[in-house]
């Protein structure tokens, strides 16, 4: 049967708020990520007003005892959001191709796996489960340029670049669903 993938929608998520920052920690603490403490702190913080967002849900690999991957979305409102990276995102894309491809589609904040749990498809289960939620298929992420390996597991599922890959500077990939494509 496998690792069981568990999901809670809304506020029900903060149930596993303690899973979700330790799982936090561990991958986005290392490389290629290296997210400080504090930024850590900032997840923990974001998590319970993220649970608010429309359409939030959050998606556990394994359980609380033995949390081994998870993934969060929300969908995305208008206006588009002005916090966060949005504004590199408006900047990339422009706001046209904001609104007509990201506005009203999942947006996949959140994917991780600790490395434990790598190699047996838990990544690929968690992005399935968030893109069986979105709302005909649309679903959209952000990664950073810093990891090729983030932007070969994306490519490697179907996912297109909505920006240019190789642009000299830019930090930040936008993904789009195979169905938003």
């Amino acid at each position: 049967m496998g690792v069981r993938i568990r999901v809670y929608e809304g506020a029900e998520a903060l149930e596993v708020a303690p899973a979700l920052v330790e799982m936090y920690r561990r991958v986005f603490g290392a490389p290629p990520w290296n997210e400080p403490e504090e930024g850590v702190g900032l997840f923990a913080r974001r998590l319970r007003t993220d649970v608010l967002r429309p359409g939030f849900v959050a998606a556990l690999a394994g359980d609380q005892a033995h949390p081994l991957g998870f993934a969060t979305a929300w969908l995305t409102q208008a206006p588009f959001p002005t916090d966060r990276r949005y504004p590199d995102v408006t900047r990339r894309l422009g706001a046209e191709r904001v609104r007509v491809r990201l506005v009203d589609a999942l947006e996949v904040d959140e994917l991780a796996v600790v490395p434990e749990g790598r190699g047996a498809g838990l990544g690929t289960r968690l992005l399935d489960t968030m893109r069986g939620r979105a709302p005909r298929g649309r679903a959209w992420l952000v990664t950073s340029a810093r990891s090729p390996q983030a932007v070969g597991f994306y490519r490697g599922r179907g996912w297109q670049e909505a920006t240019e890959p190789d642009e000299p500077g830019e930090e930040i990939v936008v993904f789009l669903s195979p169905e938003s494509g």
